[in-house]
């Protein structure tokens, strides 16, 4: 039988698809559970029907919405939060890759913060290159984006039910209450933030 499980757990390492691959987290489950308690979050623990996968959630209310933590066996680490708005703000951030490299070559403009290290990692677009930057610049966002070597940042614009949806996609490596605070600093900062512009 430990065979058949040491066969499975291979099988389930080495499947990979854009969800990137299979990960047990049932080790962060205590984590979770912590940092729900000292953040006052509701903390659940799902499950799809075959019951072998597990999905954690964990929300938390700020101010006027609730900002989500959201990771499953197949699905990084990911931060939610839909905030009442009328004022269209889109913007994102992501990891600059090859193909994205090449397009600026050929002139694909994207907004500039004029820090080198920022600069050359992301690429950045919004729909309003002064809100844009100035998210970014404030407080710690900038900073704990490169440290926590964020993969993307979205908010965009829900026009019919007058919302801004921001999502994070952060990855693997969250595995320690600090990182989870880090994390939620960073989600509150966006958020308060983009709130000023409303």
């Amino acid at each position: 039988m430990a065979h058949k499980n040491k066969k499975d757990n291979l099988v389930k390492e080495v499947f990979v698809t854009q969800t990137y691959g299979y990960a047990d987290i049932a080790s962060k489950r205590k984590i979770w559970e912590e940092f729900a308690i000292e953040i006052k979050g509701k903390f659940k623990v799902l499950h799809t029907v075959s019951r072998d996968i597990q999905i954690f959630e964990l929300s938390i209310p700020f101010r006027e919405s609730k900002i989500k933590f959201n990771e499953s066996d197949t699905h990084p680490f990911k931060v939610f939060c839909e905030i009442k708005s009328n004022k269209d703000i889109n913007f994102s951030v992501s990891k600059e890759d090859v193909f994205e490299k090449i397009l600026k070559i050929f002139g694909q403009q994207d907004i500039q913060l004029n820090d080198p290290e920022f600069d050359k990692k992301y690429i950045i677009k919004g729909n309003n290159v002064e809100i844009t930057v100035e998210i970014l610049n404030y407080k710690t966002i900038k900073e704990l984006i490169v440290q926590y070597d964020v993969f993307s940042i979205s908010c965009d614009y829900n026009k019919k039910d007058e919302k801004l949806n921001l999502m994070m996609l952060i990855g693997r490596e969250v595995n320690s209450k600090e990182k989870m605070k880090d994390l939620y600093s960073l989600a509150t900062s966006i958020v308060e933030k983009l709130e000023m512009f409303l």
